[in-house]
């Protein structure tokens, strides 16, 4: 919900960011979420469109939903947006909460500390946080070579050799 009753005045820009302010959650707190280069670009692109500048906005284009359906009218569910994205680009449909797990495995394979992790997908605790983090046979031997890799150059740590 917090997708589709995005506004332009929740977008906050500053030299180097963005982020958008979410002042409707569920936890009650005001929340900020930062946005990617690409996201960003993307904002620019919807608003350039609609005639919106995102670096002065008035009441009136400020209080305007970002994502309108077909109709011009507010969204009100992503699936069927989703599903037609999904079949023009000929991959099979997944739900749209599989990117919060997508978005939670590559920001913890990319090397990002799980505390930010934790913060910016906006759980309340860790063990929620690993629920969403998947991994997969590649990713998990990629692990344990660099394991060995740091081991190999330890020369205090005692190697184990499998006698015959």
């Amino acid at each position: 919900m917090e997708i589709l009753n995005l506004k332009f005045r929740q977008i906050k820009l500053w030299p180097g960011g963005a982020e958008i302010e979410l002042t409707d959650t569920k936890s009650g707190k005001r929340e900020t979420v930062p946005l990617s280069q690409e996201v960003q670009g993307l904002l620019f692109e919807i608003a350039d469109e609609r005639g919106i500048d995102l670096r002065n906005l008035d009441e009136e284009s400020g209080s305007k939903y970002v994502f309108l359906g077909k109709k011009g009218n507010p969204l009100r569910d992503l699936r069927h947006p989703t599903e037609l994205t999904f079949r023009k680009a000929g991959i099979e449909y997944k739900p749209f909460h599989t990117f919060r797990h997508f978005w939670t495995s590559e920001m913890f394979n990319a090397g990002v500390d799980v505390g930010k992790i934790k913060k910016m997908g906006r759980w309340g605790d860790l063990t929620t946080m690993l629920r969403y983090c998947h991994s997969n046979r590649s990713e998990e031997q990629e692990a344990i070579n660099a394991l060995s890799t740091h081991l190999n150059k330890r020369p205090n740590i005692v190697k184990f050799v499998e006698s015959n």
